[in-house]
């Protein structure tokens, strides 16, 4: 018996052998993707030990204690996870397939869903789409690249980049509203981040997505999630990038000659002295003296043609189970197209801008179940600009005004030119007016605790949340001042205007602002059996912002639930309701109720679809909800206003006047939040693969309790009113995206993208003014329509305008404007005016994107642009002529009206004087607004793997990028996008290009 269990004894054991040297060897494997580049950072977990490794910058790692049959699950980041078995004398080796946009998760506002299941209208933008703009602010890099996201630019100056910007067209009457910006659940601008520490961005454009913001939810928005560690995967990245900045479009304006030729013909037409003589014209014609006789361009002589900008990243990542770590550096320098601003060694005063921006997120593990985050982000920005008492909108207003041939730039003795009607010469503005340095200094943290409750109850968590933002903007500035000197010719006295006056003692102007946010609440979720799936969460939410200049802080309270199921994640449902309100308005108005609802249906997952090989996608959603807007053009509407320096009453035969309390704006405790009734209809389809993919979807919203101050009401009332919550409009379109993508071979692949979208509005109530014409009504037309006169040409001679009715704006003289009579009561007036062309904010915007990948090399070219569009020359200093106020006129003049070219004239006849006749809305100066902008231009080159591996690097990158490129419009000699950049108070709009390298470790 002893022999024969000796005998299975041993029999097993050399059966055991070869199993235990197997586990006591380390196994070695690979991870790669699909293209076979090896991946570092990657997690391999042994299903059957629970060990954990990562695969080093070759892809490799190494396991002790495998054996045959163990399963090995892979992780890493855009990657869907592996599952690897383990078999005998096999090489493990893992191929990681990129995760499905659809199977991402994307951050909503204060809740996460997978992407396929999101019921809500959103699109998701990444760093890797960013970075295709070289746009300092990241605002003027998402035009294009999101259906119904819009933004109108008309100042570039250096770190006021900031644009306009409306989400699914304008709904209200007044626009006050805004859109919602939140970083990383707070309220924070997203436009000075850094694109490295971008995660996603996501516009949220419809009810079920904003809903959870309750008051504020109507406005739309942009949530920005930044960047947070991985686990074992470990990165540091660098990233440089220089730019050159040329303005896109400056107008082209007359020289001195032409200038004052026609400058005495509008002069004469107003019967009224010439200001240039016979000798000044023939001087400027044959250029005889430089100083007497100038020509100058001022736009030559105070701007430069380009201007650089520079822009370094350096960032960190990784961490382990129990920590992790995300770390940012950024530094920004934006030069200024000003010249001349570096000319005074005293200080600097042209126009220029850097930032610095710091980052650091941290997760840390306190045990299994409790998680602590702790955000810090600080951003410091300095604005150089001239001294306040003459800013640099005024200086671009006289570089584009001031007439050519007044004075020189400098004298012959190097004095600064001018004279008594233009005594801020240009230059000396930019270099002996001082300056005024805008340091503004931004503190911006959060900390966040999420805690499992699994042990109460299974699927229960807790959260709770407090952040703040601090700003504070120190201003240093120095004041000086300078003398302008006409020349009168050689061996002639120089004529002083003004006084040189030393720089002053510095002077500092502190503003200061916070706000801080606390919210709470519990989220459950629930294992559910039958393909079920429930997630819900509650949560309180209370900010205090306090404003610059204000006393009291505003205040904002709200509780929001939301509720989301799905069925084996074909049919999804959610339903979020907010209670919340501000103490903006009398009590009992303060807070609302606001529901709302999205479902959506999978119907690529039936059975009579789900194996149809050329369908990868169909989903149909839909979205209703009633939201709120509580922005007020006021604060605390409901109170009535009183002074204490009212002019009082007269008291005693002596007739002494006291002064006393007196009413001054009436109180209304009717006002409320404004009220959105938002519906969405989308469908998503991709077909072939996902070699074609189209989104469409169909919005409409009704607006109420908009506040409008009521037209209807007698004056006789004696006292101003606040704007009453009784407007109403309505607005609705449609948008649309399609994508073509094909992978020709290997090595070459090729798409396209366009994408399209189109809004209608409507005033529906606004409490309008009585109007004697049906057609002058305001109410039943979009928002933003523009009143004016029909033009029927030119008065051709005193007959015709004799014949004709009078105006009420001006005396009538041939080569003015002829205007219908609209009320035929013989009179030219407002009463005539009519609705013309579309409003200055596009109806449709479109583009379209091409790319191609050649091996390592990528293009991508995205077009622009917008249409329904209407603008009117005369609302821009350049095409004015000579009117007062006016810029420096365009070669647009040349096509006045004379005697001679009455037939064929495109201008008005010349005045000097005022024309309020000629120079007012009406068909006669509508253009056509729209426009087809090459918006960005990107061409990249990947380095190899082999390089990579032999360098020591994960990835890199060297790209060349361009924005604003080109543009094409009927316009005539300015930017459509923004006819007064440049010409007015408006900095040029900018076209840049751009190098840069990116570098993984």
């Amino acid at each position: 018996m002893q022999q024969k269990l000796f005998r299975i004894f041993t029999s097993l054991l050399c059966c055991m052998l070869p199993w235990m040297a197997y586990a006591q060897k380390q196994e070695f494997g690979k991870v790669v993707n699909e293209e076979g580049n090896t991946l570092k950072g990657a997690m391999i977990i042994s299903a059957m030990t629970s060990k954990e490794v990562t695969s080093n910058k070759n892809g490799l790692f190494s396991l002790e204690g495998l054996i045959p049959g163990d399963t090995l699950y892979a992780y890493y980041a855009g990657y869907e996870q592996a599952t690897v078995y383990v078999r005998e004398g096999a090489p493990v080796l893992v191929t990681l397939k990129k995760a499905s946009p659809w199977d991402k998760t994307t951050p909503l506002l204060w809740y996460n869903k997978k992407r396929l299941l999101v019921t809500g209208a959103v699109n998701v933008l990444t760093e890797n789409d960013l970075l295709k703009s070289p746009a300092i602010n990241i605002k003027n890099a998402l035009d294009g690249r999101v259906p119904g996201y819009y933004s109108i630019q008309t100042d570039a100056s250096p770190g006021n980049e900031l644009p306009s910007i409306y989400i699914r067209g304008r709904s209200g009457i007044t626009d006050a509203g805004g859109y919602n910006s939140l970083v990383d659940g707070v309220e924070r601008d997203y436009g000075e981040l850094e694109v490295s520490e971008i995660d996603q961005l996501v516009v949220l454009k419809d009810a079920i997505s904003n809903a959870m913001y309750g008051s504020r939810g109507a406005r739309k928005g942009v949530y920005v999630t930044t960047k947070r560690g991985q686990a074992y995967q470990n990165r540091i990245s660098v990233m440089a990038q220089t730019g050159i900045q040329q303005p896109t479009k400056l107008p082209r304006t007359l020289g001195a000659y032409q200038y004052a030729l026609l400058h005495n013909e509008g002069s004469a037409n107003d019967q009224v002295q010439a200001d240039y003589t016979q000798a000044q014209l023939d001087g400027y014609l044959n250029k005889t003296d430089p100083y007497l006789y100038p020509d100058v361009d001022w736009y030559d002589a105070a701007v430069n043609n380009t201007a650089m900008q520079y822009r370094f990243n350096l960032s960190a990542s990784g961490g382990n189970k129990t920590a992790r770590y995300f770390m940012m550096m950024g530094y920004t320098n934006q030069e200024g197209l000003l010249k001349y601003s570096r000319d005074n060694d005293n200080y600097r005063t042209g126009q220029s801008y850097q930032r610095y921006n710091f980052r650091t997120n941290m997760d840390v593990s306190v045990d299994a179940n409790t998680l602590v985050q702790l955000d810090i982000n600080v951003r410091l920005e300095r604005r150089v600009l001239p001294h306040s008492s003459l800013s640099a909108a005024s200086i671009w207003t006289n570089i584009a005004s001031y007439p050519p041939g007044q004075f020189p730039v400098f004298n012959p003795n190097g004095s600064l030119g001018g004279n008594a009607q233009y005594g801020e010469n240009p230059i000396g503005s930019l270099t002996r007016t001082g300056y005024q340095h805008q340091d503004h200094r931004f503190l911006e943290g959060s900390t966040r605790v999420f805690r499992k409750l699994d042990s109460w109850l299974p699927g229960l968590s807790a959260f709770a949340s407090f952040s703040f933002n601090s700003f504070a903007r120190p201003t240093m500035q120095q004041s000086q001042d300078f003398a302008v000197y006409t020349y009168q010719g050689k061996d002639q006295p120089y004529v002083k205007f003004g006084n040189d006056v030393p720089l002053s003692a510095p002077a500092s102007v502190p503003t200061f602002s916070h706000n801080y946010a606390f919210e709470g609440g519990l989220e459950y979720a629930p294992k559910l059996k039958g393909g079920h799936h429930l997630n819900t969460k509650l949560k309180y939410f209370q900010v205090r912002q306090k404003q610059p200049d204000t006393d009291l802080p505003y205040s904002r309270q709200l509780v929001s639930g939301i509720a989301s199921y799905d069925y084996n994640e074909k049919y999804i449902a959610d339903v979020v309701v907010s209670y919340s309100g501000t103490e903006n308005y009398a009590k009992d108005r303060r807070f609302q109720t606001y529901p709302a609802v999205g479902l959506s249906w999978i119907a690529s997952k039936e059975n009579m679809l789900k194996n149809a090989t050329w369908l990868s996608l169909l989903k149909v959603r839909g979205s209703y909800g009633i939201l709120g807007n509580d922005v007020y053009p006021s604060r605390f509407p409901y109170v009535e206003g009183i002074t204490g320096s009212g002019t009082g009453a007269n008291f005693g035969q002596t007739g002494f006047t006291g002064t006393g309390l007196q009413e001054t704006t009436l109180g209304n405790p009717l006002t409320r939040a404004m009220e959105y009734k938002q519906a969405n209809v989308g469908i998503d389809v991709e077909l072939f693969n996902r070699q074609i993919a189209l989104t469409v979807d169909r919005f409409s919203e009704k607006v109420n309790f908009i506040p409008v101050t009521p037209e209807n009401i007698s004056a006789i009332i004696g006292n101003s009113q606040v704007p009453a919550s009784i407007g109403r409009t309505s607005n609705q379109g449609w948008e649309g995206e399609i994508t073509l993508r094909r992978n020709w071979t290997r090595q070459f692949a090729t798409h396209i993208r366009a994408q399209g979208a189109y809004y209608t509005n409507k005033i529906e109530y606004q409490a309008e003014q009585f109007r004697d014409e049906a057609y002058q009504l305001r109410t039943g037309r979009p928002l933003g329509q523009v009143f004016g006169l029909q033009a029927l040409g030119f008065y051709k001679d005193q007959a015709e305008i004799d014949a004709g009715p009078s105006s009420s704006f001006t005396t009538l003289r041939p080569g003015d404007l002829k205007y219908k009579d609209q009320n035929g009561d013989d009179v030219i007036d407002a009463l005539d005016e009519i609705p013309l062309g579309k409003p200055g904010l596009p109806q449709m915007q479109y583009a379209f994107e091409i790319g191609a990948r050649f091996r390592n090399f990528e293009l991508t070219v995205l077009f622009s642009g917008v249409t329904e569009r209407s603008l009117f020359l005369n609302a821009y200093p350049s095409f004015r002529g000579f009117q007062p106020g006016s810029a420096r006129p365009t070669a647009m003049v040349l096509g006045r009206w004379t005697p001679e070219t009455a037939d064929r004239a495109t201008f008005p006849r010349l005045n000097t004087e005022t024309n309020n006749h000629n120079f007012r809305n009406s068909t006669f100066w509508m253009r056509d607004g729209g426009f087809l902008r090459l918006k960005n231009v990107e061409l990249a080159y990947n380095i190899p793997q082999s390089m990579l591996r032999r360098w020591g690097l994960q990835s890199g990158r060297i790209f060349a990028t361009g924005h604003n490129l080109a543009v094409w419009s009927k316009f005539p000699d300015t930017d459509p996008e923004s006819p007064g950049a440049g010409v007015n108070t408006d900095y040029p709009l900018l076209k840049i290009t751009n190098l840069g390298v990116k570098i993984d470790f």
